[in-house]
């Protein structure tokens, strides 16, 4: 994950390792979050978007994905990539607690209690 204050830096570092291996979906992914850290959201989408034509099954570029949605506020289209990367990793207390946040601003609150409460059972 990025420390907060250096996501143009982290950009360019993102940009060599794809001009290395342009295959590498953990770049692409880290890339977004980075431009995601920018409110350059709709940018942020298209990486996740790489990450995962390269690898359908990275859970942390849909939970990312999902992220960036919400601040978009795109709630529906949020949980569901919330929903497909619990599909992949269920035991991820972030992606949980994530998709209660953006069930919470759907006005969904017995939904959004369920994952709060499982994040807390994953992550004492």
């Amino acid at each position: 994950m990025l420390k907060s204050g250096y996501p143009k830096e982290a950009l360019s570092n993102f940009d060599r390792a794809l001009e290395i291996n342009p295959n590498y979906e953990v770049a692409w992914s880290n890339k977004g979050v980075a431009l995601k850290e920018l409110r350059r959201f709709e940018e942020a989408l298209d990486c996740y978007g790489r990450a995962l034509e390269v690898n359908p099954r990275y859970f942390e570029a849909w939970s990312n994905k999902g992220a960036a949605l919400e601040s978009l506020n795109r709630m529906e289209e949020a949980i569901t990539c919330f929903d497909h990367a619990l599909s992949l990793n269920a035991q991820d207390a972030k992606i949980w607690y994530n998709k209660g946040i953006a069930l919470e601003r759907l006005s969904r609150h017995q939904n959004a209690l369920d994952c709060f409460e499982r994040a807390l059972h994953l992550n004492p």
